[in-house]
């Protein structure tokens, strides 16, 4: 944990570095606004935002991926009638 905790700080120290030089809320954007092109600022983003739109939805899916293979693990039996006959006009 030691370890983790050196690494963490080390990184937090890195991320601070710029946030002291460019002292903004646009965080990423920011950065490659100012040292590459305010285009490419604007482009990360609005990129940003569409990859965080995608964060829950594909959480959830994982968790429900997750959730149903160890309910399956657990009690395979107690819902046997739905994967053995989920179509009962068949």
């Amino acid at each position: 944990m030691l370890i983790a905790l050196v690494a963490c700080l080390f990184t937090a120290s890195c991320v601070a570095e710029p946030a002291r030089e460019l002292p903004a809320a646009g965080s990423v954007s920011t950065y490659a606004a100012q040292g590459l092109h305010p285009v490419v600022g604007f482009l990360v983003g609005w990129g940003y935002v569409f990859v965080e739109a995608l964060v829950p939805p594909l959480l959830l899916l994982q968790l429900g991926f997750t959730t149903a293979g160890t309910l399956h693990q657990e009690w395979s039996s107690a819902y046997g009638w739905l994967s053995d006959s989920w179509c009962w006009s068949c």
